[in-house]
């Protein structure tokens, strides 16, 4: 399943994404991450007011970070994607499916649109990023540059032996007689 989601950090500030509902969630939050330009730190994602965590840069460290969106999502059609910065700075973004579909006819992932550039580094919190997006000299945000970020990830995980590892499973080790 595809699904286009609107993800909201602030009025002002938002991204649509076109992501793989395949992808499991540390892989999920990597993309968001990338959509919106930040570089590091740990995420989790949030419906129905619990808390399950999507790993850190892009690398799971739980057995729930492995379970795929789609699954993970079920029927709800809202949620929230946190993206918590190594200084410790907690950013809610509220996101919304807009579209729920077998196949979305665009390239996967993607940003379709957004609005509002945010700074790459660790900020103090959400009044640092206002005022970074209200400054007279900040350019637009660059849809291409970060489609171009979310693709070089892929739409889905292709390291899952290693990433099980890293979220705690024994590695697979094959034996031919």
């Amino acid at each position: 399943m595809h699904f286009l989601l609107k993800i909201v950090l602030e009025e002002g500030i938002w991204r649509l994404d076109a992501l793989d509902g395949r992808a499991d969630l540390a892989h999920t939050a990597n993309l968001i991450t990338a959509s919106f330009g930040y570089k590091s730190g740990r995420n989790f994602f949030e419906k129905n007011g619990e808390r399950v965590g999507a790993g850190a840069n892009g690398q799971p460290d739980s057995h729930e970070a492995m379970s795929s969106f789609e699954e993970w999502l079920g029927d709800c059609s809202e949620g929230a994607y946190i993206h918590i910065f190594d200084n410790g700075v907690e950013l809610i973004h509220r996101f919304k499916v807009m579209k729920r579909e077998e196949k979305l006819f665009c390239l996967m992932p993607s940003v379709i649109v957004g609005a509002g550039r945010v700074p790459e580094c660790a900020v103090s919190g959400i009044d640092e990023i206002r005022a970074f997006a209200d400054r007279d000299e900040n350019l637009t945000l660059d849809i291409r540059a970060a489609t171009s970020v979310m693709r070089a990830l892929g739409s889905v995980r292709t390291d899952v032996n290693a990433a099980m590892v890293d979220a705690g499973a024994m590695p697979l080790n094959f034996k031919s007689f």
